[in-house]
This record gives structure tokens, sequence and C-alpha cells, in this order.
């Protein structure tokens, strides 16, 4: 039916050892490969399955589509922006950012939506103790209960704008606690982001700065 399993890593960590029962039935009928090619440049798109790992909580998210890559994407942009219509796996980013991304590529969509029916069928329970999902279904969400809050985040998740300036401003706190100062010819900055607003130079240029062994650079530092 398929045979390949990819996996993509977000967030830092080294010398991880999985043991856990989702992953070990998702992985069984498939290796661990490259990763998926993006479904541009002449790439087709990949179909399959995809299955996002919380490496803190060891829970998951169970999901398909037509194009593997541009699902990771979406998935790790909402996120990122604190707007993933999921509000459980959303709470367990916001603690821990560290997830692993298993891709499952099919032959035809059919064969994504029964397997991802099929993990639906094992490990779906109402006070996710495995997974993430709250529809019990791969093809439709009927069965899934959202209150009005989860409805808003998915509305907005679509939308990719923050529609309130509150919600705006949660999303500039939360990634300023992510963001790394750094100091350029003595003169601190926020982040690379606030140093390229500031100075004029383009934050590729800043980051190669910081990162490079040239002397010429040696006052680019992360303080």
């Amino acid at each position: 039916m398929f045979t390949t399993c990819n996996r993509y890593e977000y967030g830092k960590y080294d010398n991880v050892i999985l043991n856990n029962i989702v992953i070990n039935e998702f992985i069984k009928i498939g290796n661990i490969v490259d990763k998926i090619k993006p479904s541009c440049y002449g790439n087709e798109k990949t179909v399959g399955v995809y299955l996002i790992f919380h490496l803190e909580s060891q829970k998951a998210y169970v999901g398909s589509h037509s194009d593997l890559f541009n699902r990771r994407c979406e998935h790790l942009s909402q996120l990122r922006r604190n707007i993933h219509p999921v509000k459980k796996l959303q709470e367990l980013f916001n603690i821990d950012d560290k997830i692993i991304i298993y891709f499952m590529p099919t032959n035809t969509r059919e064969e994504a939506y029964d397997i991802e029916q099929h993990m639906l069928d094992k490990f779906h329970t109402l006070d996710n103790k495995y997974i993430l999902n709250t529809s019990p279904t791969a093809r439709t969400t009927l069965g899934s209960i959202r209150s009005p809050e989860s409805r808003e985040r998915y509305r907005l998740s679509k939308l990719g704008i923050p529609k309130s300036p509150e919600h705006a401003a949660k999303i500039r706190e939360r990634n300023m606690l992510k963001a790394k100062r750094i100091s350029i010819d003595g003169v601190e900055y926020e982040s690379i982001h606030d140093a390229s607003r500031k100075t004029g130079l383009h934050r590729p240029t800043i980051k190669k700065r910081l990162l490079s062994d040239d002397i010429k650079f040696s006052t680019y530092k992360y303080v």
C-alpha cells in the first residue's frame, strides 16, 4: 500500500529515544527516509498521512492530505503564530515546541484516508490519552465538539491574520520571549529583526555575520 515513512524534526534536541505505541503503530509499514520534497520546482505533490508527535507530552495528532509538504508548512506556521485550530496541540507546543512530524506517502487519497481512520479507530479516546484529534472520523469532523473559541481559532488559522490588537500583542510577546538578543558594534538589540529594522541591514546578512569566523564581523554577537 505504501513504502516509506518520512520524519521531520522541529525544535532543538539531541539523542531522542522514542518508544511510543502510536509511533510504533504508525511506522510499522515502512522505514524512515529522507524528507518530503517541496511540491514546487517541478516536483509532484505527495499524498499521504502524517503524524505530529509532541515529545514532552508523548501525544500525537494524526491527519492526511493531498500535499504533505504544504500541509507540514501550514501546521508549523499556525503553531508558531499561536493560531492552530487544535487547541490542545497548540497549548502543548506553547509549553515546549519540540515535535517530530512523520510522513507516510500513499498511492491515492483514499489509501491515506483509510490509514488515518485505522489510527483513529485504534487510538482515539475522549480524554485524548494517546492522540489529540477531536473527531473520531478521518473523512469528516462529524463527531467532534468545538467550542466557540475553537471555531474562532480555526477561522483565524485559515485567514492567517490576527483580528484583534490583544491577539496580535500576545503573538508579539511570545515571539519576543523566543527571540535572542544580539549586539552589533557594541549596540544591543532585542532580536535580529529589531537589529535589521534599526540598522537597515537585511536579516540574512545579520545572521550570516553572527555565525561568521571572519574577524571583520567579531562585533556581531549573541548576548
